[in-house]
């Protein structure tokens, strides 16, 4: 067995068993195949299935990077006073402080548990995503990206709060002085790219009906 055949095997016990690569031992000892899968176990993990998703842990990072990267822009060259027109009546940079969640929502509500709630739920969000993603087929490649900018985009809010104890926005948006969508900032932008790209995915791949379990003999309907 070569060992690019015991890493395919490898990996099809993971997709079939998640958790057998933390009891890898348990496999039934005497057979040439699992000694040799136990044996391997840990270098082809190392050496394939990592791989794999590192990649979208580059992307969350990459996402974390730009937002971080355009809010220290805005915190050293943007005057709060004086806000820069990109298209004149629709779009400008403008400087505000979010103590709220995505797009200011929350942000007029007084609590000093709000930062440590806010904060919380953002830990869990991004536990809840690694744990999702571990268990998704790799085959759902518009998924695991979606995971991964939602990801990125909640680490990079979620650090704000942590060192600033409020998030930077800065994208205005608005139609003359009709219509004004709250600030908003990369982070924000990649969550919701993150969302839309999650049903584009359930859209792609719509549950599957389970058959209906069939009555026991001599049962009638």
């Amino acid at each position: 067995m070569t060992q690019y055949d015991i890493l395919i095997n490898f990996r099809e016990i993971i997709r079939q068993r998640p958790l057998s690569i933390l009891r890898f031992w348990e496999m039934p000892a005497g057979s040439k195949k699992n000694d040799e899968l136990r044996e391997h176990s840990l270098q082809s993990v190392i050496c394939g299935i990592l791989p794999m998703k590192a990649k979208y842990y580059l992307i969350a990072f990459l996402v974390f990077l730009l937002d971080h990267g355009t809010k220290w822009m805005v915190c050293a060259k943007l005057d709060p006073a004086r806000p820069i027109d990109l298209i004149a009546g629709y779009l400008s940079f403008s400087y505000a402080e979010n103590t709220g969640v995505a797009f200011g929502f929350f942000n007029t509500v007084e609590s000093p548990w709000k930062p440590y709630l806010l904060g919380g739920l953002a830990v869990a969000a991004v536990v809840i995503i690694l744990i999702y993603s571990a268990r998704m087929p790799r085959d759902r490649i518009l998924l695991h990206w979606a995971l991964a900018v939602i990801a990125g985009g909640i680490l990079g809010n979620l650090a704000d709060r942590i060192f600033r104890g409020y998030v930077v926005d800065f994208i205005d948006f608005h139609i003359h002085e009709t219509f004004h969508w709250p600030a908003f900032n990369v982070a924000d932008s990649a969550i919701t790219v993150g969302i839309a790209l999650l049903l584009m995915d359930t859209i792609k791949n719509p549950p599957r009906d389970e058959a209906p379990a069939e009555p026991p003999a001599g049962v009638s309907q």
